[in-house]
């Protein structure tokens, strides 16, 4: 290396007079300026990419009017906002990414135990046999022999695989409901189990429902509207945007109100319903058909239960301990809307989302399985 003397430090120093200096600043200004100019514009822009970008998003969000209006308004039916999830069949959704458990979590002081628990059957209610497969908990008083003569008839719509046009339609009343992140085998009762998350609430578990669906052929529409935001009056607003949908899309036969359970005992200790399905954890899940009676009125509740047995019974052939038995109750849950209208309860609070989202694909697999087989 050559070694400068000291008289070329010296001379340099001289020549930097304050024009000199002037000069270096202005030149160095002048090379900065565009580079900052850039970024200027570019934050200005964003926003305006981010929106022709989301044009071409997966999700799609009509906001024509207001959740909150009158309920027997017809205007309100029309107007309602809808949040939807379309992919053709063609277009897949991307697979979703669940999180590995951190290796060393920290325990709170206040942490509550979660059990994880196999759910087969009630002892304190009238079970029945779901024709081969699976088992129905009947909690009405109507005797067991109208039960099987109804869930041994044919369903009665017929579902077009490979339609263009929408023939089911996933949603979900209480959108917010959330699980745990990881199995770590207890719970911080601090933190809520409701979630605006869709990464970690029922959407993630409806994402893999109309996933599976759309894979095999099953055009499908996933509501993404948070209902339960505000809690209250849930159910009068899903109404809305079900009756929206199949306004929009009479082909809609099947309506899926995607939910999860929550199971707690008085100390606080939670159950989270498991089964082993393959190498992997699963979240039971339970289907619902409501039934008239006790103030419920609905037109044809028959007509919920043959596609509720026939989709449990599909479930459990499938896959064996996936459901917990089948609820014939007095319940309402805007089974009014269609004749394949069902309330499904994928596992609990406790659950974690890997299980109930894996349990969203087995519940699409089986959906489809059963459509595709349909006399």
């Amino acid at each position: 290396m050559q070694t400068r003397n000291r008289d070329y430090y010296r001379n340099r120093k001289r020549a930097e007079t304050p024009s000199t200096k002037k000069y270096i600043i202005v030149f160095t200004l002048l090379l900065i300026l565009p580079f900052a100019k850039f970024t200027a514009t570019e934050v200005v822009i964003q926003p305006v990419m981010n929106f022709f970008t989301g044009l071409t998003d997966k999700t799609v969000s009509l906001s024509t009017g207001n959740q909150n209006q009158d309920l027997t308004s017809q205007d309100a039916i029309e107007k309602d906002a809808l949040s939807v999830e379309t992919f053709s069949l063609f277009n897949q959704p991307p697979k979703q990414e669940i999180p590995p458990p951190p290796e060393n979590p920290q325990k709170p002081e206040n942490a509550l135990p979660i059990i994880t628990k196999f759910y087969q059957y009630s002892p304190t209610a009238v079970i029945l046999n779901n024709q081969g497969a699976g088992l129905i908990k009947n909690a009405t008083t109507r005797p067991a022999s109208e039960i099987e003569s109804v869930i041994s008839q044919p369903l009665p719509f017929k579902v077009e695989v490979s339609s263009d046009k929408p023939q089911v339609l996933i949603m979900h009343t209480h959108s917010t409901e959330s699980y745990e992140k990881f199995d770590l085998g207890y719970y911080n009762p601090a933190t809520s189990s409701r979630s605006t998350d869709e990464n970690n609430n029922m959407i993630a578990v409806g994402k893999a429902v109309t996933a599976e669906l759309q894979k095999n052929g099953i055009n499908t529409i996933h509501d993404t509207t948070m209902h339960d935001q505000p809690y209250t009056g849930a159910y009068d607003k899903s109404e809305i945007t079900v009756k929206n949908h199949l306004k929009s899309n009479p082909s809609i036969k099947v309506v899926i109100d995607v939910h999860r359970d929550a199971i707690e005992t008085g100390d606080g200790s939670r159950y989270k319903p498991t089964a082993k399905i393959g190498d992997k954890n699963a979240s039971q899940m339970m289907i619902i058909a409501g039934t008239s009676g006790k103030g419920i009125t609905l037109p044809n509740p028959d007509e919920n239960l043959k596609f509720a047995s026939k989709l449990q019974n599909q479930l459990e052939s499938m896959y064996p301990g996936l459901t917990r038995p089948l609820l014939y109750d007095y319940r309402h849950y805007n089974q009014d809307l269609t004749t394949g209208s069902l309330l499904v309860e994928v596992g609990g609070h406790a659950n974690t989302i890997a299980e109930s989202v894996y349990s969203g694909t087995l519940l699409g697999s089986a959906i489809s399985e059963l459509f595709k087989n349909q006399a």
